[in-house]
Protein backbone atom coordinates (compact mmCIF):
# COMPACT_ATOMS: atom_id res chain seq x y z
CA UNK A 1 0.00 0.00 0.00
CA UNK A 2 3.14 2.13 0.30
CA UNK A 3 1.77 3.79 -3.45
CA UNK A 4 -1.16 4.71 -1.88
CA UNK A 5 0.37 7.15 0.49
CA UNK A 6 2.66 8.92 -2.80
CA UNK A 7 -0.40 9.48 -4.33
CA UNK A 8 -2.00 10.89 -1.18
CA UNK A 9 -2.78 13.98 0.70
CA UNK A 10 -2.92 14.01 4.14
CA UNK A 11 -6.37 15.16 6.12
CA UNK A 12 -5.10 14.58 9.46
CA UNK A 13 -6.08 12.29 11.96
CA UNK A 14 -9.36 12.20 13.29
CA UNK A 15 -10.40 10.07 16.21
CA UNK A 16 -7.28 7.77 15.82
CA UNK A 17 -7.25 7.58 11.98
CA UNK A 18 -5.35 8.77 9.53
CA UNK A 19 -7.96 10.15 6.43
CA UNK A 20 -5.91 11.01 3.52
CA UNK A 21 -7.17 12.07 -0.17
CA UNK A 22 -6.29 10.58 -2.76
CA UNK A 23 -5.30 11.98 -5.85
CA UNK A 24 -7.68 10.47 -7.82
CA UNK A 25 -10.74 11.92 -6.22
CA UNK A 26 -8.97 15.17 -6.48
CA UNK A 27 -8.65 14.82 -10.50
CA UNK A 28 -11.93 13.46 -10.84
CA UNK A 29 -13.40 16.58 -8.75
CA UNK A 30 -11.31 19.10 -11.32
CA UNK A 31 -12.31 17.40 -14.58
CA UNK A 32 -16.01 17.07 -13.39
CA UNK A 33 -16.23 20.79 -12.72
CA UNK A 34 -14.50 22.04 -15.90
CA UNK A 35 -16.99 19.55 -17.84
CA UNK A 36 -19.94 20.83 -15.60
CA UNK A 37 -18.77 24.87 -16.15
CA UNK A 38 -18.39 24.14 -20.13
CA UNK A 39 -21.86 22.38 -20.34
CA UNK A 40 -23.91 25.19 -19.64
CA UNK A 41 -27.87 24.39 -19.17
CA UNK A 42 -29.50 25.11 -22.63
CA UNK A 43 -27.18 27.40 -24.06
CA UNK A 44 -28.00 29.05 -20.36
CA UNK A 45 -25.14 32.01 -19.22
CA UNK A 46 -25.97 30.88 -15.90
CA UNK A 47 -23.27 28.81 -13.92
CA UNK A 48 -25.74 26.80 -12.05
CA UNK A 49 -24.48 23.43 -13.50
CA UNK A 50 -20.90 23.91 -12.31
CA UNK A 51 -22.58 24.79 -8.69
CA UNK A 52 -24.23 21.72 -8.86
CA UNK A 53 -21.21 19.76 -9.48
CA UNK A 54 -19.53 21.33 -7.12
CA UNK A 55 -21.80 20.60 -4.35
CA UNK A 56 -21.57 16.51 -5.89
CA UNK A 57 -18.09 16.58 -5.24
CA UNK A 58 -18.91 18.10 -1.72
CA UNK A 59 -21.61 15.26 -1.05
CA UNK A 60 -19.69 12.96 -2.41
CA UNK A 61 -16.59 13.20 -0.29
CA UNK A 62 -18.71 13.57 3.15
CA UNK A 63 -20.41 10.28 1.35
CA UNK A 64 -17.01 8.01 0.91
CA UNK A 65 -15.88 9.30 4.26
CA UNK A 66 -19.22 7.90 6.45
CA UNK A 67 -18.90 4.95 4.45
CA UNK A 68 -15.42 4.24 5.68
CA UNK A 69 -16.49 5.41 8.74
CA UNK A 70 -18.52 2.34 8.88
CA UNK A 71 -15.61 -0.05 8.23
CA UNK A 72 -13.53 1.59 10.36
CA UNK A 73 -15.81 1.39 13.65
CA UNK A 74 -16.83 -2.27 12.89
CA UNK A 75 -13.36 -3.14 12.44
CA UNK A 76 -12.49 -2.13 15.79
CA UNK A 77 -15.55 -3.87 16.72
CA UNK A 78 -13.85 -7.15 15.75
CA UNK A 79 -10.41 -5.98 16.90
CA UNK A 80 -9.13 -5.52 13.47
CA UNK A 81 -6.20 -2.93 12.59
CA UNK A 82 -6.63 0.19 11.01
CA UNK A 83 -3.66 2.01 9.54
CA UNK A 84 -5.80 4.62 8.15
CA UNK A 85 -8.53 5.34 5.47
CA UNK A 86 -7.56 7.04 1.91
CA UNK A 87 -10.54 8.28 -0.11
CA UNK A 88 -11.15 8.07 -3.95
CA UNK A 89 -14.00 9.06 -5.88
CA UNK A 90 -15.48 5.30 -6.08
CA UNK A 91 -15.20 4.83 -2.28
CA UNK A 92 -11.87 4.11 0.21
CA UNK A 93 -8.64 2.52 -1.76
CA UNK A 94 -6.95 1.02 1.30
CA UNK A 95 -9.18 -1.85 2.36
CA UNK A 96 -9.25 -3.33 6.19
CA UNK A 97 -8.47 -6.64 6.92
CA UNK A 98 -8.62 -8.72 9.49
CA UNK A 99 -6.19 -12.06 8.86
CA UNK A 100 -7.27 -15.21 9.63
CA UNK A 101 -10.43 -14.72 10.38
CA UNK A 102 -12.61 -14.02 7.33
CA UNK A 103 -16.54 -14.26 9.36
CA UNK A 104 -15.36 -10.84 10.57
CA UNK A 105 -13.90 -9.70 7.49
CA UNK A 106 -17.20 -10.38 5.72
CA UNK A 107 -18.67 -8.25 8.42
CA UNK A 108 -16.32 -5.16 8.32
CA UNK A 109 -16.44 -5.74 4.24
CA UNK A 110 -20.48 -5.21 4.16
CA UNK A 111 -20.30 -2.35 6.87
CA UNK A 112 -19.53 0.36 4.13
CA UNK A 113 -22.61 -0.42 2.26
CA UNK A 114 -25.01 -0.70 4.90
CA UNK A 115 -23.65 2.98 5.77
CA UNK A 116 -24.77 4.16 2.36
CA UNK A 117 -27.81 1.95 2.11
CA UNK A 118 -28.68 3.53 5.65
CA UNK A 119 -28.35 7.01 3.98
CA UNK A 120 -29.73 6.16 1.05
CA UNK A 121 -32.81 5.01 2.90
CA UNK A 122 -33.29 8.09 5.13
CA UNK A 123 -33.00 10.36 2.38
CA UNK A 124 -35.47 8.32 0.02
CA UNK A 125 -37.91 8.43 2.99
CA UNK A 126 -37.58 12.01 3.63
CA UNK A 127 -38.76 12.24 0.08
CA UNK A 128 -41.61 10.29 0.62
CA UNK A 129 -42.90 12.15 3.61
CA UNK A 130 -42.66 15.58 2.09
CA UNK A 131 -45.00 15.13 -0.25
CA UNK A 132 -42.64 13.79 -3.62
CA UNK A 133 -44.75 11.62 -5.62
CA UNK A 134 -42.01 10.48 -7.90
CA UNK A 135 -39.09 10.32 -5.41
CA UNK A 136 -38.20 6.28 -6.59
CA UNK A 137 -36.50 8.47 -9.50
CA UNK A 138 -33.87 9.78 -8.11
CA UNK A 139 -32.53 6.15 -7.54
CA UNK A 140 -31.98 6.21 -11.52
CA UNK A 141 -28.06 5.30 -11.09
CA UNK A 142 -27.44 7.41 -14.58
CA UNK A 143 -30.78 10.26 -14.68
CA UNK A 144 -31.51 11.77 -11.34
CA UNK A 145 -34.41 13.53 -10.77
CA UNK A 146 -32.98 16.08 -9.37
CA UNK A 147 -30.41 16.88 -12.25
CA UNK A 148 -33.70 17.98 -14.67
CA UNK A 149 -33.30 20.89 -12.16
CA UNK A 150 -30.25 21.86 -12.18
CA UNK A 151 -29.89 22.16 -16.11
CA UNK A 152 -32.73 23.99 -17.32
CA UNK A 153 -32.61 27.68 -17.71
CA UNK A 154 -31.38 29.44 -14.09
CA UNK A 155 -32.77 26.05 -12.07
CA UNK A 156 -30.80 26.16 -9.06
CA UNK A 157 -31.67 23.13 -6.45
CA UNK A 158 -33.72 23.34 -3.73
CA UNK A 159 -33.37 21.42 0.00
CA UNK A 160 -35.88 18.60 -1.29
CA UNK A 161 -33.28 18.63 -4.44
CA UNK A 162 -30.04 18.21 -2.29
CA UNK A 163 -31.44 15.69 -0.13
CA UNK A 164 -32.96 13.59 -3.68
CA UNK A 165 -28.57 14.51 -4.63
CA UNK A 166 -27.62 12.95 -1.40
CA UNK A 167 -29.40 9.83 -1.80
CA UNK A 168 -28.09 9.30 -5.18
CA UNK A 169 -25.14 9.71 -4.54
CA UNK A 170 -25.32 7.24 -1.91
CA UNK A 171 -27.18 4.82 -4.02
CA UNK A 172 -24.91 4.88 -6.56
CA UNK A 173 -21.79 4.42 -4.39
CA UNK A 174 -23.72 1.75 -2.60
CA UNK A 175 -24.10 -0.09 -6.13
CA UNK A 176 -20.65 0.20 -7.26
CA UNK A 177 -18.83 -1.03 -4.03
CA UNK A 178 -20.76 -3.78 -3.90
CA UNK A 179 -18.98 -4.67 -7.98
CA UNK A 180 -17.17 -7.96 -6.70
CA UNK A 181 -14.10 -6.74 -7.98
CA UNK A 182 -11.25 -5.58 -5.97
CA UNK A 183 -10.71 -3.16 -5.00
CA UNK A 184 -14.44 -2.66 -4.41
CA UNK A 185 -16.18 -3.83 -1.37
CA UNK A 186 -18.30 -6.52 -3.25
CA UNK A 187 -14.01 -8.36 -3.75
CA UNK A 188 -13.59 -8.12 -0.46
CA UNK A 189 -16.99 -9.63 0.57
CA UNK A 190 -17.04 -12.44 -1.75
CA UNK A 191 -13.49 -13.12 -1.10
CA UNK A 192 -14.37 -13.40 3.04
CA UNK A 193 -17.65 -15.57 1.87
CA UNK A 194 -15.36 -18.24 0.24
CA UNK A 195 -13.48 -18.60 2.62
CA UNK A 196 -15.74 -19.06 5.51
CA UNK A 197 -17.54 -21.15 3.43
CA UNK A 198 -14.96 -23.02 2.54
CA UNK A 199 -12.38 -22.79 5.34
CA UNK A 200 -10.17 -25.44 3.25
CA UNK A 201 -10.12 -22.96 -0.13
CA UNK A 202 -6.51 -21.42 -0.35
CA UNK A 203 -6.75 -17.79 -0.10
CA UNK A 204 -4.91 -17.68 -3.48
CA UNK A 205 -7.34 -19.95 -5.49
CA UNK A 206 -9.89 -17.91 -3.77
CA UNK A 207 -8.75 -14.64 -5.41
CA UNK A 208 -8.40 -15.73 -8.35
CA UNK A 209 -12.17 -17.14 -8.23
CA UNK A 210 -12.95 -13.72 -7.53
CA UNK A 211 -10.92 -12.00 -10.45
CA UNK A 212 -12.65 -14.60 -12.95
CA UNK A 213 -16.05 -13.26 -11.54
CA UNK A 214 -14.45 -9.58 -12.04
CA UNK A 215 -13.55 -10.20 -15.57
CA UNK A 216 -17.09 -11.41 -16.21
CA UNK A 217 -18.53 -8.26 -14.90
CA UNK A 218 -16.40 -6.27 -16.75
CA UNK A 219 -17.78 -7.64 -19.40
CA UNK A 220 -21.10 -6.87 -18.27
CA UNK A 221 -20.25 -3.44 -18.19
CA UNK A 222 -19.21 -3.10 -21.75
CA UNK A 223 -22.70 -4.87 -23.25
CA UNK A 224 -24.30 -2.01 -20.67
CA UNK A 225 -22.38 0.42 -22.65
CA UNK A 226 -22.92 -1.13 -25.76
CA UNK A 227 -27.06 -0.56 -25.23
CA UNK A 228 -26.67 2.82 -23.61
CA UNK A 229 -24.94 4.24 -26.57
CA UNK A 230 -27.47 6.25 -27.70
CA UNK A 231 -28.87 7.57 -24.14
CA UNK A 232 -28.90 11.05 -23.94
CA UNK A 233 -29.01 11.50 -20.21
CA UNK A 234 -28.11 15.08 -18.39
CA UNK A 235 -24.47 14.23 -16.86
CA UNK A 236 -21.33 15.80 -17.48
CA UNK A 237 -19.89 12.29 -19.34
CA UNK A 238 -21.67 9.87 -21.40
CA UNK A 239 -23.32 7.32 -19.39
CA UNK A 240 -21.59 4.81 -22.04
CA UNK A 241 -18.24 6.39 -21.45
CA UNK A 242 -18.69 5.70 -17.62
CA UNK A 243 -19.77 2.43 -17.94
CA UNK A 244 -16.59 1.70 -20.25
CA UNK A 245 -14.37 3.21 -18.36
CA UNK A 246 -15.59 1.51 -15.15
CA UNK A 247 -15.56 -1.58 -17.01
CA UNK A 248 -11.68 -1.03 -17.87
CA UNK A 249 -10.90 -0.13 -13.92
CA UNK A 250 -12.96 -3.57 -13.27
CA UNK A 251 -11.06 -6.04 -15.33
CA UNK A 252 -7.43 -4.42 -15.16
CA UNK A 253 -8.00 -4.56 -11.42
CA UNK A 254 -8.59 -8.34 -11.86
CA UNK A 255 -5.87 -8.45 -13.75
CA UNK A 256 -3.57 -7.17 -10.80
CA UNK A 257 -5.04 -9.13 -7.80
CA UNK A 258 -4.88 -12.58 -10.34
CA UNK A 259 -1.17 -12.13 -11.43
CA UNK A 260 -0.61 -11.23 -7.23
CA UNK A 261 -2.95 -13.48 -5.64
CA UNK A 262 -0.61 -13.83 -2.46
CA UNK A 263 0.87 -9.96 -2.17
CA UNK A 264 -0.96 -9.19 1.08
CA UNK A 265 0.07 -12.69 2.28
CA UNK A 266 3.38 -12.54 1.52
CA UNK A 267 4.65 -9.55 3.05
CA UNK A 268 7.60 -11.43 5.06
CA UNK A 269 10.05 -11.34 2.67
CA UNK A 270 10.57 -13.09 -0.63
CA UNK A 271 11.75 -16.39 0.86
CA UNK A 272 8.87 -16.34 3.73
CA UNK A 273 11.47 -15.18 6.49
CA UNK A 274 11.10 -11.88 8.05
CA UNK A 275 15.23 -10.19 8.00
CA UNK A 276 14.34 -6.66 9.37
CA UNK A 277 15.90 -8.54 12.56
CA UNK A 278 18.69 -10.01 11.01
CA UNK A 279 19.09 -13.68 10.52
CA UNK A 280 18.37 -14.50 14.15
CA UNK A 281 14.72 -14.97 12.40
CA UNK A 282 15.73 -18.10 10.80
CA UNK A 283 16.88 -20.04 14.29
CA UNK A 284 13.49 -19.07 15.72
CA UNK A 285 11.39 -21.98 15.58
CA UNK A 286 8.54 -22.42 13.50
CA UNK A 287 5.44 -23.90 14.91
CA UNK A 288 2.64 -24.55 13.22
CA UNK A 289 -0.21 -21.83 13.50
CA UNK A 290 -3.29 -22.61 15.51
CA UNK A 291 -6.76 -22.87 14.03
CA UNK A 292 -7.77 -19.29 13.98
CA UNK A 293 -10.95 -18.54 16.91
CA UNK A 294 -14.41 -19.17 15.79
CA UNK A 295 -15.80 -15.61 14.07
CA UNK A 296 -18.99 -14.13 14.96
CA UNK A 297 -21.52 -16.25 12.50
CA UNK A 298 -19.88 -19.35 13.38
CA UNK A 299 -20.25 -17.89 17.18
CA UNK A 300 -23.68 -17.18 16.56
CA UNK A 301 -24.51 -20.57 14.58
CA UNK A 302 -23.00 -22.74 17.15
CA UNK A 303 -25.65 -20.56 19.86
CA UNK A 304 -28.30 -20.94 17.25
CA UNK A 305 -27.95 -24.74 17.37
CA UNK A 306 -27.27 -24.99 21.24
CA UNK A 307 -30.86 -23.89 21.38
CA UNK A 308 -32.29 -25.62 18.96
CA UNK A 309 -31.00 -28.80 20.99
CA UNK A 310 -31.80 -28.00 24.46
CA UNK A 311 -35.88 -26.62 22.66
CA UNK A 312 -35.54 -30.25 21.31
CA UNK A 313 -34.71 -32.44 24.35
CA UNK A 314 -37.41 -30.40 26.62
CA UNK A 315 -40.53 -31.04 23.67
CA UNK A 316 -38.88 -34.84 24.16
CA UNK A 317 -39.08 -34.79 27.82
CA UNK A 318 -42.95 -33.03 27.85
CA UNK A 319 -43.68 -36.14 25.42
CA UNK A 320 -42.38 -38.73 27.34
CA UNK A 321 -43.99 -37.70 30.85
CA UNK A 322 -47.34 -37.56 28.54
CA UNK A 323 -46.79 -41.25 27.09
CA UNK A 324 -46.91 -42.79 30.20
CA UNK A 325 -50.72 -41.48 30.49
CA UNK A 326 -51.35 -42.24 27.10
CA UNK A 327 -50.12 -45.89 27.42
CA UNK A 328 -52.42 -46.45 30.51
CA UNK A 329 -55.49 -45.11 28.14
CA UNK A 330 -54.17 -47.41 25.65
CA UNK A 331 -53.88 -50.49 27.85
CA UNK A 332 -57.53 -49.70 30.02
CA UNK A 333 -59.88 -48.69 26.63
CA UNK A 334 -58.06 -49.32 24.00
CA UNK A 335 -56.78 -47.25 20.65
CA UNK A 336 -60.20 -46.23 19.96
CA UNK A 337 -60.58 -44.52 23.32
CA UNK A 338 -57.47 -41.85 21.96
CA UNK A 339 -57.51 -39.04 20.71
CA UNK A 340 -55.94 -38.39 16.54
CA UNK A 341 -53.54 -36.02 18.83
CA UNK A 342 -52.33 -39.02 21.11
CA UNK A 343 -52.20 -41.25 19.01
CA UNK A 344 -49.82 -38.84 16.28
CA UNK A 345 -47.58 -38.50 20.01
CA UNK A 346 -47.48 -42.59 20.06
CA UNK A 347 -46.42 -42.41 16.24
CA UNK A 348 -43.65 -39.67 16.72
CA UNK A 349 -42.13 -41.27 20.28
CA UNK A 350 -42.22 -44.91 18.33
CA UNK A 351 -40.28 -43.18 15.31
CA UNK A 352 -38.24 -41.56 17.90
CA UNK A 353 -37.15 -44.46 19.94
CA UNK A 354 -36.42 -46.51 16.87
CA UNK A 355 -33.51 -44.39 15.10
CA UNK A 356 -32.19 -43.94 18.64
CA UNK A 357 -31.92 -48.44 18.22
CA UNK A 358 -31.12 -47.92 14.46
CA UNK A 359 -27.89 -45.66 15.71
Amino acid sequence: MHHLDVWSLSLGRWRGVQVKLHMFFLLFATFTCYLAWRMPADGAADDSFAWTAALCILVLFLSVLLHELGHVLAARRFNGAVDGIVIGPLGGLQPIRIPNDPQSELLVALAGPLVSAGITAICLMALLFSGEPHAYRVLHPFSPEAFEIATSPGGMLGPKDIVGLICWINWLLLLINLIPAFPFDGGRVCLAFLQTMRPQLAHHHAVVLVAALAKIVAVGLLIAAFFFRDSQAASVAPTWLALILLAIFVFFSARVEEEHPDQEESESGPFGYDFSQGFTSLEQTTEPPSPPPPGPLTRWWRKWQQRRELKRRRAEAEEDERLDEVLQRLHEFGESALSPAERALLKRVSARYRDRDVR
